[in-house]
């Protein structure tokens, strides 16, 4: 498999293969990052550095600390539960509103009785499957006042929102001459015999949509997520947690997140094995930015995290959710393995809009760090360990000296302790191929050519697609009617996130789209294709760009190794020229990808919006500081042990690359 991604060569050929087990558990593979000044991040006594320019805005926000305090308050379930026992977690005061008088609220509880009793009512017809929940309208009026429309409208939401409200015109029939009914900017001409005067009427009747999310979550849920929605954007971040019913169906789990993204668009939602996660930022998740536009920042906050078991997307989506920032605003210095403890760092933007008044308190309590847990995996989870600023700039990528490995091999086969401790000294001496390691491409690749970046780079969207759903590959023979991310396994994030996309697309732009146009291929289905991928958020095209130029990276590295090898090969890229012997041979790994030449791929300076500069990256690689130790396995052969590397490698080379030409096989770790 690794030949699927570029990778054949060894730079010191051995006799004998090895074999051994790697990542059995993510203790034993252990990554800290080196700090630009050369310092570890797992040392105990390891700092962040303190800013450099002090501002008078450190005071103001309260650095990051206040931001986990609030958070830590609310992980500690205020909010949360089901519709039989919500009210013990919380109780939320929703604002009343002058326009909504006593009468008007006895008759409302009259007709259509509490919201309490609204709730149990659709509770016990959902409990019976009965589908036909009892719907009732009430005419409360007319009011031919826009503003004071709009006015009662606010004011039923927040103040009955198990009701729902909206207004309908009737025409009174009058024998009068011509009459005229302003609406705002328009005008209604009514004449004799045809109609007459326009009236506004205000009818209420219940509002589902709410009454489904109180069943499923509970009332107090129901009414928090109300409460905040009506605060935004002047309101604080929110955090809620609660039990999902698990015997739901399929058709109710899809109600629930189309009413959740339908009224409440800055919030998102998570629901795994029976517990929900609802964040919201009242400035949204955006578009891709270092800094929100919308709102005045004072600086970036460095964290010093360890995580367990998640890869770069999952560590940027708890982080974001939890500072409510937009996930690629989460930045970091490199990317990490994803089975393993690792220690590193990042940076979030802070900004006034995360401020809150009880800034003596801190988030982190003594030596207890504070920690983000996946909901999928309650063993998968991140903690912020130490945290400084405002900083002027965030953590950059590619802004560390490189990382220490400390990993464990167990049940080495097919060489002996001596032989391994040779291996090792031996590679610190004439170095490995810096090839870009399997962590770096989807683990479904099974033929170079077949990468979603590649695809993309060729303008293939159909075929890029479709890798994306190489875990699910019967899915996309059945679009577009199988076109839902319900279809998708929850562990096949890309897949999800393309599902939605091309979902939303035929939902809205192109609702002619036909099984034909798929299975031809027409400029139609190539069309949403294109479109879905750049509606992706900007973190996922940025990796699958990445792995395309890292694939040709391995490629060429593949085709020249041998005496003649050059000290770097090009990264290709818009601002890197190349020259001489090597030109041949990238032309000749771009003809197989199908990429065009040289010239070509130099003058996209952007694809699908993501830029491709280039670089100069180093074709063999040393570590520094080799140390191995052993222990016997118990009840194990004499040939057979187990073995832990200890190993510095610079910035963007790969562990798993270095025990490749240890062991001197080709394993998928």
């Amino acid at each position: 498999m690794l030949q699927a991604c570029g990778v054949e060569k060894f730079h010191v050929p051995v006799e004998r293969v090895a074999v051994a087990r790697l990542k059995d558990c993510p203790e034993d593979f252990i990554v800290a990052e080196v700090d630009p000044a050369g310092e570890a991040t797992d040392a105990q006594t390891y700092k962040l550095p303190i800013p450099r320019t002090p501002t008078n805005s450190c005071g103001e926000v309260g650095s990051v600390q206040t931001v986990l305090s609030t958070a830590t308050e609310l992980n500690r379930g205020q909010c949360g539960g089901s519709a039989g026992d919500s009210e013990k977690h919380i109780n939320v005061a929703l604002p009343m509103d002058d326009s909504l008088n006593e009468s008007l609220l006895e008759t409302l509880l009259e007709v259509f009785g509490s919201k309490r009793e609204a709730v149990a009512q659709y509770s016990s017809c959902a409990a019976a499957r009965n589908l036909l929940f009892p719907t009732k309208e009430h005419d409360i009026g007319v009011f031919n006042e826009r503003a004071e429309r709009e006015q009662l409208h606010r004011a039923m939401k927040v103040s009955v929102p198990h009701l729902r409200s909206e207004t309908r015109r009737h025409r009174e029939a009058t024998a009068g001459p011509v009459n005229i009914a302003l609406d705002g900017d328009s005008a209604h001409i009514c004449r004799d015999g045809d109609g007459g005067a326009i009236d506004y009427h205000i009818i209420v009747s219940y509002d589902c949509e709410f009454l489904l999310l109180s069943h499923l979550l509970g009332e107090s849920v129901a009414d928090a997520l109300v409460a905040w929605n009506a605060s935004v954007p002047q309101g604080p971040p929110l955090h809620l947690t609660a039990k999902f019913p698990v015997t739901a169906s399929k058709e109710v789990r899809r109600s629930f997140h189309e009413v959740m993204s339908k009224r409440y668009p800055r919030i998102t939602c998570r629901v795994s094995n029976g517990q929900v996660v609802i964040r919201g930022s009242s400035s949204g998740f955006g578009k891709r930015q270092r800094v929100d536009g919308n709102r005045e920042t004072v600086g970036f906050t460095h964290l010093l995290i360890r995580k367990r078991n998640l890869d770069i997307m999952e560590l940027r989506m708890l982080l974001a959710e939890h500072f409510c920032v937009p996930i690629d605003a989460v930045c970091t210095a490199g990317m990490k393995d994803k089975c393993a403890v690792t220690y590193q760092r990042c940076s979030v933007p802070c900004t006034r809009q995360l401020r809150h008044p009880r800034e003596e308190e801190s988030g982190i309590d003594g030596d207890v760090p504070l920690r983000l847990t996946w909901t999928d995996d309650l063993s998968s989870y991140v903690e912020i360990l130490q945290t400084s600023g405002p900083h002027s700039a965030p953590v950059g990528i590619g802004e560390l000296k490189g990382n220490m490995f400390h990993i464990r091999l167990r049940d080495v086969r097919g060489i002996t302790p001596s032989e391994l401790m040779q291996r090792s000294c031996r590679l610190e001496k004439e170095g490995f191929l810096n090839y870009f390691g399997q962590q770096r491409f989807s683990e479904h690749a099974e033929c170079f050519m077949d990468h979603i970046g590649v695809h993309i780079l060729g303008g293939r969207w159909p075929e890029a697609v479709r890798c994306l759903l190489r875990g699910a590959p019967e899915l996309y023979d059945l679009f577009p009617t199988h076109m839902e991310p319900r279809y998708v396994p929850a562990r096949l994030r890309d897949a999800r996130c393309i599902v939605q996309a091309l979902n939303r697309l035929h939902r809205t732009r192109y609702t002619t789209l036909t099984r034909a146009d798929v299975t031809e291929c027409t400029q139609l289905w190539r069309d949403v294709c294109r479109d879905a991928l750049q509606a992706v958020p900007y973190a996922f095209r940025v990796l699958w760009l990445c792995g395309a130029q890292s694939l040709i990276f391995n490629r060429l590295l593949s085709m020249l190794h041998g005496p003649q090898l050059p000290v770097t090969l090009p990264l290709l890229g818009y601002n890197v020229s190349v020259e001489g012997g090597v030109r041949s041979a990238v032309d000749k790994v771009l003809m197989e990808l199908n990429l065009g030449t040289v010239d070509e791929f130099a003058q996209r300076k952007k694809v699908l919006g993501v830029g491709m500069p280039g670089a100069l990256r180093a074709t063999v690689v040393r570590p520094v500081g080799c140390s191995v130790s052993f222990t016997t396995v118990e009840g194990g052969s004499s040939d057979v042990f187990d073995a832990t590397l200890s190993f510095f490698l610079p910035s963007s080379s790969y562990a798993t690359i270095f025990l490749r030409e240890v062991l001197g096989c080709d394993t998928w770790w």
